[in-house]
This record gives structure tokens, sequence and C-alpha cells, in this order.
């Protein structure tokens, strides 16, 4: 009785003989003592009834004649058991029972609503990350010490121009382009020692173009059977492009206004004479 699980005791017919205190109390709660508590009541009967609509019944039944035959030396069932105010779930497990007194079965059902919960929440939350890694449009990876890709995102192959089958046969070095490959060593030297490693990538795509990633990687190496990189790069090229283009309109302007010897009306800062002496 002080154990918190619900027992009850089956005869090998299958009928209730003996229940503990949780069991009792579970009766009570949902409006089953008037039943005595199930004791009396043919257990298989009862999940015979319910089969038709409750696929766990049915194979509740079905487990527990195998243990009372003997065909079995044990069962385990997880099931919902869900109330008007809650939801909860229960683990049902099964032994057969043979003595002087007694020949059948002890069938205890285990509250696992909270790990059910736990595990709910979890399944939600990689959910939720696998949703934000698969639409996300930076490339998101991993990749080994010595380079060689682990895993990729979907936005990996519009990127590279590369199928997702063919990256993950590749070394990241082989997406570097190759006045730079040189240079990918020290990169992964840097990860390896510090942890970290930040700062803009030169990358040639599948069709030849060059791009250029600006990426903020970091290293894992705790809980894991080889250390592996944790990589995040955003396309920069268009921008690089537009501050190169920005710096090199400056510079035409300068020069034409040192060369100049009108006057040049600055829109933002009033006159200004670039006359030249």
């Amino acid at each position: 009785d002080a154990l918190p699980a619900h027992f009850a005791v089956l005869d090998r017919h299958g009928v209730v003989v003996a229940v503990n205190e949780a069991w009792r109390q579970f009766a009570r709660t949902n409006g089953l003592a008037e039943t005595d508590h199930g004791v009396g009541q043919h257990y298989l009967e009862v999940c015979d009834r319910a089969s038709p609509s409750c696929a766990e019944a049915a194979q509740a039944a079905a487990g527990l004649r195998a243990v009372l035959s003997g065909a079995s030396p044990a069962l385990t069932l997880d099931y919902p058991c869900h109330s008007s105010s809650e939801h909860r779930w229960f683990r049902m497990r099964a032994a057969p029972v043979h003595d002087l007194t007694l020949e059948g079965a002890v069938v205890a059902h285990i509250d696992i609503t909270e790990r059910k919960r736990a595990e709910e929440a979890l399944r939600a939350s990689e959910d939720r990350y696998r949703d934000l890694v698969e639409h996300s449009g930076d490339l998101i990876c991993t990749h080994d010490l010595r380079g060689r890709l682990l895993s990729v995102n979907p936005a990996a192959e519009r990127l590279t121009g590369y199928p997702l089958d063919v990256l993950l046969g590749m070394n990241m070095a082989d997406l570097v382009a190759p006045a730079h490959r040189d240079a990918f060593g020290a990169y992964l030297a840097e990860i390896d020692a510090t942890g970290a490693a930040r700062g803009v990538l030169q990358v040639r795509t599948a069709s030849g173009d060059i791009r250029y990633w600006e990426y903020a990687n970091t290293l894992r190496s705790e809980g894991v059977n080889a250390p592996w990189v944790r990589g995040m790069a955003h396309d920069v090229t268009d921008r690089l492009r537009a501050e190169h283009a920005s710096r090199a309109s400056e510079q035409r302007f300068h020069a034409v206004a040192k060369a100049t010897t009108d006057a040049i009306w600055d829109s933002f800062r009033g006159p200004y004479a670039g006359m030249r002496t």
C-alpha cells in the first residue's frame, strides 16, 4: 500500500482479486469506488470492451493474456489516460505470479505524465530548432577539425550551387577560393586553439562565382566523442561590392573636385569652393 504505483493482482482468468491503496485512491478520484475499486472485475473483459476504440486496450489485453498463459515473461505498455481536466500517461507493467495460494499476474500502472510532458516539450523544441535551421537564409553547418563537412542546412545548396549530398562529401577547404586556400589551415588551428574564429571567407561556388561569407564559428568539445565546429555564415558579397562601389565613387568625386576650377555644390554641406590655386 505504501507504493505510489497502482497495483492489482489478477487470478489466472484475469479477474482482479486485490488492489493497493494507490489503485483505490485512483478509483475514488475517477468515480470507480462503487465497484469496490475494481476488485472482482474481469480485467481482460474491461480491456476487450475498450479495444474497438482504443488500440492500447487491445495491446494490453493481448499482452496480459500472453503473460497469464506463460507465453510471455512480462508486459510493458505506455498508454494515455486523459481526464476532462488534464492529460495523463501511464506505463503498464505485468508479470506472472506463482505461489501456493495464487496463479495469475500482478499488474502495475505507473504515472509517467511528467516524463511524457518533458519528452513532448523536447520534441517541440527540436521541431522549432529544425524549422529554424532548415528555413534559415544563412549557411548553418558543422565540420570536424580537418574541415570535413558533417552537416549542412538547405541554404548551403543555394549559396554554393552544390547539391547537399555532394557537400557532405566535401571539405570546407574545397569551397575556399584557390587564392586563399592556404590560409584555411590557419583558421582550423585558430579555432582548435581558442574555441572560436570569425572573419570573412572568400568562397568559390560550383559555377565559379566568387562570393564573400562573414562567419562566426565556435568549437564544441564537451559531451562529444570528437570535437566539431558549429559553423554559421552570412553572404555579404552584395554589401562589400556596394561599399567598394561607394568608395570608388567617392574617390572619383574627390579627384574631380581637385582637378576642376569650378565651384561644386555639395547638397549636404552647402557651397564648396574647390578653386584650384
